[in-house]
């Protein structure tokens, strides 16, 4: 028998407008009603079938590859590019899938996006109909493969919503985290101003894309851009598929945007890319303002510990002594302060936002001044703050953690949420 989450369907929540698969409890991404359900040109999805409803002859991460991810009608770029960042690590996929057979219990429904059949009367045009436009991967609402038969793109989707509790609660957010949640990396955010030696940055970590690191680019974040220019949308999440030097000596870099969006290049050769582009390492760091860089852990040697405590945050903030690392040989060392993940509790957080800071210091030497390190501020990525040191000595060492909270009047209060769900 297939499997059925009696939490969690989508049939019913659309056939009962209900929404609790679709919309979180911070806001209704997501009209469901009569009106909504009848109108062709409503973005909400109007029905849900199982794969072996939808596909004729699916198949399941058969020749997985970033060229297979097509963004939906969900402003979720960020995890997307994730996904299409993660094909190009070997096994990157498998390494995260509990099985890769379609035969598997879990084998569930997918979100199809149905139009109105009123004026097809007739059952051979109903049939062709329904074969063309309301089977495979196009018939989709969300996300969807290439290939009208590959269906690992919208399950993985489909099981990052179910993590989230519902689709809305995947629309915008930064890849640096997506990288994260799917590979267990840790993301530093880079502003390319800030690139001090960028032939050094090219050796040393841009090259390196798809072994130690995996890269998104973005531009027009601080400036609250929007639009496009040459085929590149502000605000919105690219990835770096490979990086390549030619016998010339000229750096290329390819990128690959999960809506297929043009990229017109300026040099010589074809004048108009679709999805996938390869632009100059000179013109991605002029024409990208941000990159997300997570550091892959890949090599066997290295080990991971942490541990999760509750902080009192004061009015006013002030470091405060908070872990104790015992390092017994020398070693690269990556430290790591996160908080809770907002995206799970949406519409729970009340009217605090809180930001992470802090230093690291030998076990006698507190003093403000005589820290080692200082964590890397993540300027929009809020999630957590992180340092690397690619070489540290054995000893005893001490973290020093510092919380600053940020009140949000127009948020709603621990006392209006608390009555919200009553």
């Amino acid at each position: 028998m297939r499997y059925r989450d009696p939490y969690w369907i989508l049939d019913w929540d659309l056939k009962f407008e209900k929404g609790h698969c679709l919309n979180n409890l911070g806001s209704q991404k997501f009209e469901l009603n009569e009106t909504t359900r009848a109108n062709p040109k409503s973005v909400v999805p109007k029905a849900a079938k199982r794969v072996h409803e939808t596909f004729e002859n699916s198949t399941f991460m058969k020749g997985v590859s970033g060229g297979d991810v097509m963004q939906g009608s969900l402003g979720n770029c960020w995890i997307m590019a994730g996904l299409a960042a993660l094909t190009n690590v070997p096994e990157g996929l498998q390494r995260i899938c509990v099985t890769t057979t379609q035969r598997s219990p879990g084998w569930d429904s997918l979100s199809v996006q149905r139009e109105l059949l009123q004026q097809i009367d007739r059952d051979d045009n109903e049939s062709f109909y329904g074969k063309t436009y309301q089977s495979g991967s196009k018939a989709l609402f969300f996300a969807q493969c290439r290939d009208r038969n590959e269906t690992w793109v919208p399950l993985f989707e489909k099981v990052f919503a179910k993590a989230h509790s519902d689709y809305a609660s995947l629309a915008v957010g930064w890849i640096g985290e997506g990288i994260e949640d799917l590979s267990g990396g840790v993301t530093t955010k880079l502003l390319t101003s800030n690139i001090l030696d960028i032939d050094e940055f090219w050796d040393k970590e841009m090259s390196r894309v798809n072994n130690e690191f995996l890269f998104g680019a973005s531009t027009g974040l601080l400036e609250h851009g929007y639009g496009e220019r040459n085929g590149i949308s502000k605000g919105h999440a690219y990835v770096v598929m490979e990086a390549r030097t030619l016998k010339s000596g000229q750096r290329l870099v390819k990128l690959r945007n999960p809506w297929g969006v043009d990229y017109r290049s300026a040099g010589g050769g074809p004048q108009v890319w679709q999805r996938l582009c390869w632009i100059s390492y000179e013109d991605l760091i002029r024409k990208f303002s941000h990159f997300d860089r997570t550091r892959l852990f890949r090599d066997r040697d290295w080990r991971c510990c942490q541990c999760w405590i509750g902080v009192d945050v004061t009015w006013k903030a002030a470091y405060h002594e908070k872990f104790h690392i015992k390092l017994t040989q020398d070693s690269p060392l990556v430290l790591v302060v996160s908080q809770l993940d907002g995206r799970y509790f949406k519409g729970l957080q009340g009217q605090y936002s809180f930001r992470l800071d802090f230093r690291l210091h030998c076990e006698d030497s507190p003093d403000a001044e005589d820290y080692i390190v200082r964590s890397h501020g993540n300027y929009l990525m809020e999630r957590s703050v992180s340092v690397e040191l690619p070489v540290f000595p054995a000893g005893n060492y001490v973290v020093y953690l510092k919380v600053t909270g940020e009140r949000h009047s127009n948020g709603q209060s621990v006392e209006q949420v608390e009555l919200a769900g009553q």
